[in-house]
């Protein structure tokens, strides 16, 4: 299994509806891309979770479940999506990775490994 981390987070739900919608096509296409893995997206599946049922959608609140997530995980893709570079929840996910010696790649939306 591959995690999928991704921006989120943004004072304008706009934006954060964008990213969902980003998210969960990059998450279609890479589960397409690579056949012998599953994509796991914590923003594709528990958005409109979190919309339905007044969850927080900070990451400090799902950090613990990342975590959790990121662990089962044999490694981590990162979604290059605007805001990437500037969100605190992506910067955990990194740091995290690297705090465990798991290995991270960024992909564009496209499923394209960059960097």
């Amino acid at each position: 299994m591959i995690y999928l981390a991704s921006p989120y987070s943004d004072i304008d739900p706009s934006v954060m509806q964008d990213r969902y919608d980003d998210t969960q096509k990059a998450c279609a296409l890479l589960n397409t891309r690579h056949p012998m893995h599953t994509i796991y997206s914590p923003i594709a599946l528990f958005h409109p979770i979190a919309a339905l049922h007044d969850l927080p959608t900070d990451a400090d609140f799902w950090w613990a479940k990342n975590c959790d997530a990121i662990n089962s995980c044999e490694m981590m893709f990162v979604l290059t999506l605007d805001g990437y570079r500037e969100s605190l929840g992506v910067a955990q996910e990194i740091n995290y990775c690297r705090l465990i010696n798991k290995t991270y790649r960024y992909v564009n939306q496209w499923g394209d490994h960059v960097l």
